[in-house]
């Protein structure tokens, strides 16, 4: 995963708003999302670019809400 600094110094992650969307997105949707990817060939690149798989991401976060 990347980290960006910004210009007062502060890390941020540049995807950051892409994962809020998965995170939002349904699990019929983040399927549909993967099984177009996967499709395409950009799955690999994808996960790298992301960090982890759609479905862990949301994962994580549904998993981070019952807490």
């Amino acid at each position: 995963m990347t980290k960006v600094i910004d210009d007062i110094g502060q890390e941020y992650d540049p995807l950051g708003w892409y994962k809020d969307q998965i995170c939002q997105m349904s699990w019929d949707e983040i399927l549909e999302l993967m099984d177009e990817r996967i499709k395409n060939g950009s799955w690999d690149k994808f996960v790298e670019s992301l960090g982890a798989p759609p479905h862990v991401i949301k994962h994580d976060y549904e998993m981070e809400k019952t807490k």
